[in-house]
Parts: C-alpha cells; sequence; structure tokens
C-alpha cells in the first residue's frame, strides 16, 4: 500500500444515564412548550380551559392519516418508552354531530400521515390500528362504558434469531380493562424509522381526536436507554 500507515478512528459514545419521566395533569391554563402538532397551533383544537384538570381536543373530522390532524404530541426521547393517557369519549348518548358516529381519540404514535400506529377509544369499542404506507390493519375490542386508560409501550424486542428479532424495536398497544393490562396488538418499529419512511421529523407520541370531543384527564410517559 506504497508505505502508508492506515489510520483508525474511534468513536466514542456518550450514552445517557438512567431514564426520564413525564407527567401533565393540565391544571395549567396553558400547554407547556413540549407539546407540539402538526401543521397548525395547538391552540385551533386542544384546550386546559374548556373543562378545566382536563385536556379537550376537538375533531375536525380529519383523522391521523390527514396532513393537519387534532393530534398532540411530545418527541420520543428513549426507545424503551411507555406512554399512557384516561381518555374520555363520553356517554353513548354523546355523538358527533358531522356524522352522527361517537366521538373518538386516544393515543398515537407518528411518524408522518403514511407511518402511525394508534390505540382508539370509541363508545365501548377499542381498536388499535397500523398505518404504513398504502397497508393499514387494525383489531377490535369491546370494552366496559366509561373512561379508559390507554397505553402505547415501545421496548427492546425479544432476543433470538430471525427476521421477528432484527429490529430496534416493538411497539405494543395496549388499555387497562377491568385492572387487566390488554394488549391489541404488538408491532415492528422499523416501520416508523427513517428506514421505511422519507419523513425527516422522527417518532412524535401523543393523544389524538379522530373525531368529536375527547378528554383527557392525565397523561404520562416515561423511558430509559436499551440494555
Amino acid at each position: 500500500m506504497g508505505g502508508r500507515l492506515a489510520r483508525r478512528r474511534t468513536v466514542i459514545l456518550n450514552p445517557r444515564l438512567g431514564g426520564g419521566e413525564f407527567e401533565d395533569n393540565f391544571t395549567d391554563a396553558e400547554l407547556d412548550g413540549g407539546w407540539i402538532a402538526v401543521r397548525r397551533f395547538p391552540g385551533t383544537f386542544a384546550s386546559t380551559e374548556k373543562n378545566p384538570g382536563r385536556l379537550t381536543l376537538v375533531s375536525d373530522g380529519a383523522g391521523l392519516d390527514d396532513p393537519r390532524p387534532s393530534f398532540l404530541g411530545r418527541r420520543q426521547r428513549y426507545q424503551v418508552e411507555t406512554i399512557s393517557a384516561l381518555v374520555d369519549t363520553g356517554s353513548s348518548e354523546d355523538l358527533d354531530p358531522l356524522d352522527g358516529g361517537r366521538n373518538a381519540g386516544g393515543l398515537a404514535v407518528r411518524y408522518d400521515e403514511a407511518h402511525h400506529y394508534s390505540i382508539e377509544l370509541s363508545g365501548t369499542t377499542l381498536t388499535a390500528r397500523a398505518r404504513i404506507s398504502s397497508i393499514e390493519e387494525s383489531w377490535t375490542r369491546q370494552v366496559p362504558a366509561g373512561p379508559l386508560e390507554l397505553r402505547i409501550a415501545t421496548r427492546q424486542p425479544d432476543s433470538g434469531a430471525g427476521f421477528g428479532h432484527l429490529s430496534s424495536d416493538t411497539i405494543a398497544l395496549q388499555a387497562v380493562v377491568d385492572g387487566e393490562l390488554l394488549t391489541l396488538a404488538e408491532l415492528d418499529g422499523r416501520y416508523l424509522s427513517a428506514e421505511t419512511a422519507a419523513s425527516f421529523t422522527g417518532r412524535v407520541s401523543g393523544v389524538f381526536a379522530s373525531r368529536g370531543t375527547v378528554t383527557f384527564d392525565w397523561f404520562r410517559g416515561e423511558g430509559r436507554e436499551p440494555q
């Protein structure tokens, strides 16, 4: 090689130790700056004053596939992370006057309008959805009436061989029903990344309303780096 010495470069990583937690009980008149919306200001559809001590989201009929959804989120900071919220879509008599359907909303982890996973409550119907480009799949379960705790858990994949273990993470869409944790779907996290999606914004996780008016008593998030 002409007598040249090869140079070796070493990249020193500086991982974040421990983890972090976040909780919002929506007692302040204004949302903190960590909450962000998509191509619109949060105040156009979200309020903590309409129902003091609660977050109220009002949908204009646009779902998560829309470029301007009624979605309020926070950037995902950790690879292993769980978000949860107490969601209330009202009683069975609360109907959306726009299309005669019940109010609907819940939790979502979003990369862009064509790549997102969500778990949605509408009356007594609980639906988990996965949207990956032109493909959509859903899972439905009937639940008792009333407010419901929803969760989205992002975790390291199980160790082992095969394609199912090659992803950076697994995303579980869950709810706490009668005190028991119910998992409706477990999905491959690589489809919400730059590996498959063209967007450069990264993941944002949070709450949404897809129909009518939906309220949230609280929102919590906790995360850590993978082990």
